[in-house]
């Protein structure tokens, strides 16, 4: 069953909020990247087995990526924030990716902060579904920027907001 569309943006923007990480386009970005990766919250570990994790399918090794490469470096500040949100102190959390909303989010919102290029425009459904492929899913992964765009508009543009 997939999320409430309201109600999760609601989630996602208070989130990027107290991270003081929000845009609207980093709103969308996470919302199409759960939609295409769990299918908007149905799926909370990755089918086949694989070891992605949560609502936006995070890899446990892209989690201690982000805490060991980006967050131990002078962003104190950011990890007060993850510990503020979701009650998550350091990395090795791929239990919270799965069942930490909260968590997911803040950890997905730093995955895309760490890309030097910047965002597409927040309504650039095809920049968005490019920038999830080239620097989420990667060109190793099976996700495609025609499912994204397919998954978007089957949970978020058909859905009032």
């Amino acid at each position: 069953m997939a999320f409430d569309l309201k109600q999760f943006t609601h989630l996602i923007t208070r989130v990027l909020a107290e991270q003081e990480l929000y845009s609207k386009v980093a709103v969308n970005l996470l919302l199409g990247t759960a939609a295409v990766e769990s299918d908007f919250g149905t799926y909370l570990r990755q089918l086949g087995g694989g070891r992605a994790r949560g609502i936006l399918q995070m890899e446990p090794a892209t989690e201690k990526d982000i805490w060991d490469n980006y967050l131990f470096y002078g962003r104190a500040d950011k990890r007060r924030a993850i510990y503020k949100i979701s009650g998550v102190r350091s990395a090795n959390n791929s239990g919270a990716l799965e069942w930490n909303l909260a968590y997911a989010i803040c950890m997905g919102r730093l995955l895309y902060r760490r890309i030097p290029e910047p965002f597409p425009v927040s309504d650039d459904i095809e920049g968005l579904a490019h920038y999830y492929k080239a620097y989420w899913n990667t060109s190793a992964g099976a996700g495609t920027v025609k499912q994204f765009m397919e998954k978007w508009d089957q949970f978020v543009k058909s859905s009032p907001r």
